[in-house]
């Protein structure tokens, strides 16, 4: 039996689900809705410009990550929009500008609106009705202030979202800050480039820029929309300029991910060949080798990538999918064994071992895996018609999971 691409999971559901190592989500490019449109600082860890004045707690912290996960398993933006500190947010993106009181008010509106349509919170809210699991990973502290590390795994890729906190008025922890691994810019910072729209000055480079946010919104409403055909062919309408902006690109590349194979690649390396050197690319780069079947090359990457970004058993995940493709079954193995030793609620390592102990056709351990899976995550699994399962529907350790199945249903019943 043949090892699974790596862009799939041995699952049972009809249909193999495509899983992107790129964190494909509009979220890397739409940190305050429209926002974004000039490339981003090379890799090194965030500098807010004006630090919270009131130190947050680890225990409010965790407090308020529990909050914003709960918000979003039940997709409830209102209750997700009051964990962000909104006027603090925008004050960090004005800093010491001469801004006046109704720019100010338009630029919080302006990126509440953004936030919620297509944006951060839109985003988060998804976990509602797709099957996205958001993790707090660890809670730090530095300079700048107390810091949360999150991981929003989806269908489509994961992402990591470290949220700066402060203290409100009442002393609840808010969300004042946050940066995205596939963006490694403050959404602070990204806000600045709105000052542009709510408050432009009228010379020739500020009136392009507020035609580019225009556009980005425009093309991320298609995309959030299903539309992909269509936000395809605006972004190819857009001067060759604006589309190597790292925005467009990233979000050319998000876009291309639901339109096959060629056009993600193509996409893919558009933005590796403008921004070589790029957190987001960096990110891409290790699905464009993927495709390309270099696998050593995505690996060497992943651990590159690794070094910039929060620790995380997930990328025992993706290293496993990667030695799976490249047929090194065993170590895959190993590297699942050790992401479901960090974390044993990571459902996608064992659908990595269920794939190598039927490459291997040690059903015993593909009964006893599936078995454990369905304990552990309450799966109902129908193998039969899968091929990838044919083997091992033959097999008589088909016959002991199909026992052992059937004693729970009658037991549910």
């Amino acid at each position: 039996m043949s090892s699974p691409p790596l862009t799939s999971l041995p699952r049972v559901s009809p249909a193999s689900r495509r899983r992107r190592i790129f964190a494909a989500l509009a979220l890397c490019v739409a940190a305050l809705g429209s926002a974004c449109v000039t490339p981003a600082p090379p890799p090194e860890p965030p500098k807010p410009a004006l630090p919270p004045k009131v130190a947050v707690s680890e225990e409010a912290a965790r407090a308020l990550a529990s909050a914003l996960i709960a918000a979003a398993n039940v997709g409830d933006l209102d209750a997700l929009e009051r964990l962000f500190d909104w006027s603090g947010l925008v004050s960090r993106s004005v800093g010491n500008a001469n801004v006046t009181p109704v720019a100010l008010s338009a630029l919080e509106q302006r990126s509440i609106a953004g936030a919620r349509t297509t944006g951060v919170l839109f985003q988060l809210a998804k976990a509602h009705d797709s099957n996205t699991k958001i993790r707090l990973l660890r809670t730090w502290e530095d300079p700048a202030g107390r810091w949360i590390g999150l991981r929003i795994l989806q269908e489509t890729g994961f992402e990591h979202m470290s949220c700066l906190l402060s203290l409100s008025a009442t002393g609840a922890p808010r969300v004042t800050d946050y940066v995205l691994l596939t963006q490694n810019e403050l959404a602070s910072e990204a806000g600045r480039k709105l000052l542009v729209a709510v408050q432009p000055s009228g010379t020739p480079a500020d009136q392009a820029l507020v035609r580019e946010i225009g556009v980005l919104g425009d093309v991320q409403m298609l995309d959030a929309s299903g539309k992909f055909e269509e936000a395809a062919a605006k972004l190819r309408a857009l001067p060759e300029a604006s589309r190597k902006q790292k925005a467009f690109a990233l979000l050319a590349v998000r876009i291309a991910s639901n339109l096959g194979d060629e056009p993600y690649g193509e996409a893919l390396r558009f933005l590796l060949q403008h921004h070589p050197k790029d957190p987001a690319a960096l990110v891409a780069s290790i699905d464009y080798y993927a495709l390309q079947e270099s696998y050593d090359e995505a690996l060497r990457v992943l651990r590159e990538v690794e070094q910039i970004t929060l620790p995380d058993p997930y990328f025992r995940v993706l290293e496993a999918n990667m030695l799976m493709a490249a047929e090194r079954t065993a170590e895959a193995a190993v590297a699942a064994q050790r992401a479901i030793e960090q974390e044993p609620e990571l459902e996608d390592a064992y659908w990595i071992l269920v794939g190598q102990s039927l490459d291997d056709e040690n059903y015993a351990r593909t009964t006893e895996l599936l078995l454990e899976l369905r304990r552990r995550f309450a799966l109902d699994l129908d193998l039969e018609g899968s091929e990838a399962y044919a083997d091992y529907l033959l097999s008589s350790e088909y016959e002991k999971f199909a026992r052992a199945t059937g004693a729970e249903r009658r037991k549910t019943h």
